[in-house]
């Protein structure tokens, strides 16, 4: 077996390689192999019973005003804007870890919802939206009967 040395003029080198996948993580996820997550994509935990499909979005320190919930088919849009405080009064930072800015997410609902019964509240940082199942989504006992 022979070595085979990449020559920087080549298309594809093992470094720009990995440097497309992080590219690619990037675009698919926010997320970069060096700097781990570059925007802010808030956590959502999506629950199935048997009346409705429960979301819930973590949304700590923004207002109410500032959060949109769209219903367009069966697809259940949440988006806004956590804006970073401007007024520092002479503060310096050191580190900032918390995520700003705007974000956008989308959850396809398998079997539709009941578009006019959507609720949603908000409390404590938390987004509670509950989507009613539509009559023919839900499941039903069939009755086995003996012969």
């Amino acid at each position: 077996m022979s070595l085979v040395r990449y020559k920087t003029d080549q298309a594809l080198t093992p470094w720009s390689a990995l440097r497309n996948l992080d590219k690619e993580l990037d675009r698919v996820f926010g997320r970069s192999l060096a700097g781990g997550q570059r925007d802010w994509v808030p956590s959502v935990d999506v629950e199935e019973t048997y009346d409705a499909y429960e979301l819930q979005a973590e949304l700590p320190g923004m207002k109410r005003e500032d959060i949109k919930l769209e219903v367009v088919d069966d697809v259940v849009t949440i988006k806004g804007e956590r804006k970073q405080e401007s007024e520092s009064d002479g503060k310096g930072y050191h580190r900032v870890e918390r995520r700003y800015g705007l974000f956008e997410r989308s959850f396809r609902i398998p079997d539709g919802f009941e578009h006019d019964k959507v609720k949603a509240d908000y409390q404590d940082g938390v987004l509670h939206v509950s989507l009613p199942k539509c009559e023919t989504a839900k499941p039903k006992r069939i009755e086995v009967k003996v012969k």
